[in-house]
This record gives C-alpha cells, structure tokens and sequence, in this order.
C-alpha cells in the first residue's frame, strides 16, 4: 500500500477531485501497474524529464491520464493532469506494454 502526503491529498482533491481512499488506491496501481518514464520517448518523455527536473530524487509514474510524482519509500507526492497532446502517445504505449 502507497501513502500520500498532505499536499498529495489536496492536490488530488483539486485536480481529479478525489477523496483520500480513491488516492491511496490510485497511487498503489500506478506503482505496480503505471508506465514509467524509462518506458516513454519523444516529447513525452522530454516533457517528464522536466517534470522530474522540478522534483529532483523522485520518481514518476503515468497511469490513468495522470502524472504521479513519488518521493521516499513510494510516497505519493503530487499529481498533475497529463496535458491532452500526449493523451495519443501514451494510449500508444499502452497498447504496445500489453501486446507485448
């Protein structure tokens, strides 16, 4: 199970409009079943370099349209929206992880 911060919480209320169990939950499936960065190419994978830029020593996962950046001991830290132009590119990838 994935713990969330306090700023997680209210970012995901915010954002995704989310409460608490649905976070938690979130945050545990796109650690087991997310993509990574490493599995990502092209502007998406520039647009998460920055993003990982930004928190320095975490690490990032996609996983329902969603960016969820997690700091020590697979703590959910933030999460943003993933912009609508790589919305295309990670149903790609989607579809290659499970044809794979």
């Amino acid at each position: 199970m994935s713990a969330v911060t306090k700023h997680a919480r209210q970012r995901g209320r915010e954002r995704f409009r989310l409460k608490l169990t649905s976070m938690i939950a979130l945050a545990a499936m796109a650690l087991e079943k997310g993509i990574r960065v490493e599995e990502t190419a092209g502007r998406l994978r520039n647009y998460l370099d920055g993003r990982q830029s930004e928190h320095p020593g975490t690490m990032i996962r996609l996983y329902a349209e969603k960016v969820l950046i997690y700091g020590e001991q697979d703590m959910l830290i933030t999460a943003y929206p993933l912009p609508n132009e790589f919305k295309g590119t990670l149903k790609k990838i989607r579809e290659a992880k499970r044809a794979a």
